[in-house]
């Protein structure tokens, strides 16, 4: 569970970002671990207050998802996180994003290709 201070930094945010604009690693941190964006960090603990007041069951980060095409690896996506409702239920996928590189566009659609048009994965958008 998060401490006050915690929670504190991530509704505060900052203002200072170094060259490649990401926040400084003190407030992408929550549980000991450094998220990849502030957004991402703000995500892990609002799971965990659902998870808390049993909403959801369970809940993952940065879960690889291989890419193959005819038996050759592709690449790998690395979904943000992925939460499971109640015990019994199939797991579904979240992406948080502020901003779609095309990178990323490409990976979303080979993703979809890969798990079918079914595949409970959403985006978050910040």
């Amino acid at each position: 569970m998060a401490t006050v201070k915690e929670v504190a930094e991530m509704l505060r945010g900052s203002r200072s970002r170094n060259n490649r604009g990401v926040a400084p690693a003190k407030i992408r941190t929550y549980g000991g671990i450094i998220y990849d964006s502030q957004a991402e960090c703000k995500q892990a603990f609002e799971l965990d207050q659902q998870k808390s007041a049993g909403l959801i069951y369970a809940w993952e980060r940065q879960i690889a998802m291989p890419i193959r095409l005819n038996g050759v690896h592709v690449c790998t996506v690395n979904v943000d996180f992925r939460v499971k409702d109640k015990p019994e239920s199939e797991w579904r996928y979240i992406e948080v994003k502020g901003f779609e590189t095309e990178t990323y566009k490409l990976k979303k659609k080979l993703l979809l290709a890969m798990y079918g048009p079914n595949f409970p994965y959403e985006v978050v958008r910040v």
